[in-house]
């Protein structure tokens, strides 16, 4: 059996178990592996390579491993000197060029964190949380030019748990992708699944710009189930925060919380939060309801679980 030239495209975390699939996967000869360049991390700003390079590095050291600055200037030369007959794509963060995606002899496959045409962009995981979302999933799409506007092959859902937060519902959803790649795969290379065109009537986005600091932050209209999901969508990394005062203006930042208590919705203009210390833990009082905080980080001290932070208990401020 032949097997198919495959050339993978993937940087973050979510891309790590579809390589994983596909350096295992029987029908695919892996010819080359494109991530994203170094990048400076840290307070100490370290250089330091994508998840991706990282595990290609383990998985399939043998594989060439191409770090395009600018994927336009270098497309071409991937075209040539690898001549994929498939390209598969997770995660990755730059722009495809319509020759990029259509010379493969079966395309370009894309692994997408939702289910489209729900989601479309950058930020489906976080936008799922943020909005609420008790189910979302995976889809296997066929490449366009468009924002994620590609036929799709396959689909899977998954129930979003109440404790989920953007790093444990990413990684599910990567290996609900691996997985669905795998079984979509020879079916597609096959000729027997056929492509089906999104509704566009139906299409939603999820974009970048929820990574913008004002996003995270905690605000006074939010309801406590708002306020829960922004804590999820925004954990473990930035935090969503809000302000208090405390030896001068201060952000804290929740990592974790729960809810404690449902009240009857108050109205919340002109409300103040107030922290409260009981049964030796810290809650946060809302207009309509009660979190208790389980992880936290004030400016300027290291994050920590509730109980040392419990010297906030009795302050109250404006969000």
């Amino acid at each position: 059996m032949q097997k198919i030239k495959t050339v993978f495209f993937g940087s973050g975390e979510f891309a790590v178990p579809v390589l994983e699939a596909l350096s295992r996967n029987q029908l695919i000869e892996l010819v080359a592996v494109v991530t994203q360049p170094d990048r400076p991390s840290g307070r100490k700003k370290v250089l330091t390579g994508t998840p991706v390079k990282t595990a290609a590095m383990g998985l399939v050291p043998q594989v060439p491993l191409l770090q395009p600055e600018q994927l336009r200037k270098d497309q071409e030369k991937i075209l040539e000197q690898f001549t994929p007959e498939l390209n598969v794509v997770a995660d990755y963060g730059q722009i495809f060029s319509e020759k990029l995606i259509t010379s493969p002899e079966y395309k370009t496959l894309n692994v997408h964190a939702s289910l489209l045409p729900d989601l479309r962009g950058a930020a489906p995981i976080r936008v799922a949380l943020l909005n609420g979302y008790t189910e979302t999933g995976v889809t296997i799409m066929l490449m366009s030019k468009g924002l994620d506007e590609g036929s799709v092959l396959n689909t899977k859902k998954i129930k979003i748990a109440a404790n989920d937060n953007n790093k444990t519902l990413t990684a599910k959803l990567a290996q609900l992708g691996a997985g669905l790649l795998t079984e979509t795969i020879p079916g597609w290379t096959s000729g027997v699944m056929a492509p089906q065109v999104q509704d566009e009537a139906k299409a939603t986005y999820a974009e970048a710009s929820v990574y913008n600091d004002e996003n995270s932050r905690i605000n006074a209209s939010d309801t406590i189930a708002k306020t829960f999901d922004r804590i999820r969508a925004y954990s473990p990394e930035p935090g969503a925060w809000i302000s208090i005062d405390f030896k001068g203006p201060k952000r804290l930042k929740i990592f974790s919380a729960e809810i404690a208590e449902r009240k009857q919705n108050d109205s919340p203009e002109n409300h103040k939060y107030k922290f409260l210390k009981k049964d030796k833990g810290l809650f946060l009082e809302l207009h309509d309801g009660i979190l208790k905080l389980n992880e936290l980080q004030l400016e300027g001290k290291k994050r920590d679980t509730y109980g040392n932070y419990l010297f906030l208990a009795g302050l109250e401020g404006n969000y």
